[in-house]
């Protein structure tokens, strides 16, 4: 069906048809905010925001006998570096289509559709964050105007990565899952397992010990990653192990499960420890101005009504350390 812009009569002249009873707007009237669960969602009030770190110490030993207490430095992280956009959208109509098809209709809340047009954009832009998830850079094609987004971290890695760079200059930390020999595995019990594991060796910024507790697991919703994903976990609830005949103990860690409906691949996953996520660690989203529905405005020379809607908000990560991805290409 074609459409016009302004929307006028000629664009949808069902609705000044008296013989149709029933016209209403096919949209979901309801639609959830998915990035909340993974992203830290932070309200900025500068136009560049910029962050950077300081690593723990590396200095306690024990101390022989007139020995000199040694000392150390912490190390400075990386910075990032965070800029305001403006994303915005308008709906346009003429007078008579306001007047004698919408308003005579009972459709006026399609000025709404600005508010759910708005949710759906930013669910998309930020899931493709995930959905690139080995790239430092992508073309986001999401909107009528396409733009390059910078796909990394501080260190210059992308967020699935064997070379997230450590502040220390020491061994570089990877969130590649892996069981130590098989990469990017697949989602299944040992997949799992993996994720786990691959999650304890990551190190902080001098080497320490961080304990990783992954909590949430990410992957599109329906795909095979999630079907899977509730077979195990059901079959870990029963205590029975995934994918086997016998009845052997299985791992105690339960999760939750993040279906996100805007990723786009049926293969790729990702667990992340939820605890951590915070302006230090994880998926940021700097926000400088929710979404706000500007007053309608009325052309005094044509008479065309305009409603327009828009935010600011800026998007991206420093430190990904509380997350481990996989294309799920190896079994």
């Amino acid at each position: 069906m074609a459409t016009n812009v302004p929307f006028d009569l000629d664009a949808a002249s069902d609705l000044t048809d008296l013989s149709i009873q029933k016209i209403w707007i096919k949209s979901k009237a309801d639609l959830k905010e998915y990035h909340k669960e993974y992203y830290y969602v932070e309200p900025v009030t500068d136009y560049i925001v910029k962050d950077s770190s300081i690593t723990a110490l590396d200095s306690f030993s024990k101390i022989p006998e007139n020995a000199v207490i040694p000392a150390s430095s912490p190390y400075q992280g990386f910075s990032k570096t965070y800029t305001q956009s403006f994303f915005s959208g308008m709906l346009r109509i003429t007078r008579p289509m306001w007047r004698y098809g919408l308003k005579a209709r009972k459709l006026e809340g399609i000025v709404t559709e600005l508010r759910n047009d708005a949710i759906r954009f930013k669910e998309t832009v930020l899931a493709n964050v995930f959905n690139n998830m080995a790239s430092t850079s992508y073309q986001e094609t999401t909107g009528r105007y396409a733009y390059t987004v910078t796909n990394s971290g501080g260190d210059g890695a992308a967020p699935k990565s064997t070379a997230h760079t450590r502040e220390d200059g020491g061994t570089n930390w990877n969130n590649q899952i892996t069981d130590g020999t098989t990469v990017n595995m697949d989602f299944d019990y040992d997949g799992l397992k993996a994720a786990y594991k691959t999650a304890q060796a990551i190190k902080g910024g001098i080497g320490e010990t961080l304990d990783i507790n992954l909590s949430h697991l990410l992957c599109k919703k329906e795909s095979s990653v999630h079907h899977r994903a509730q077979e195990i976990l059901n079959g870990l609830k029963r205590g029975e192990q995934p994918g086997t005949a016998n009845r052997e103990s299985v791992i105690e860690n339960r999760y939750i499960i993040t279906a996100n409906p805007y990723f786009s691949n049926d293969a790729y996953w990702g667990m992340i420890d939820t605890s951590m996520n915070s302006d230090k660690f994880g998926l940021q989203v700097k926000e400088g101005m929710a979404l706000v529905l500007d007053p309608q405005f009325i052309d005094y020379d044509t008479k065309e009504i305009k409603y327009s809607a828009g935010m600011d908000f800026a998007y991206g990560f420093n430190d990904v350390r509380n997350l481990v991805l996989s294309d799920g290409t190896n079994g």
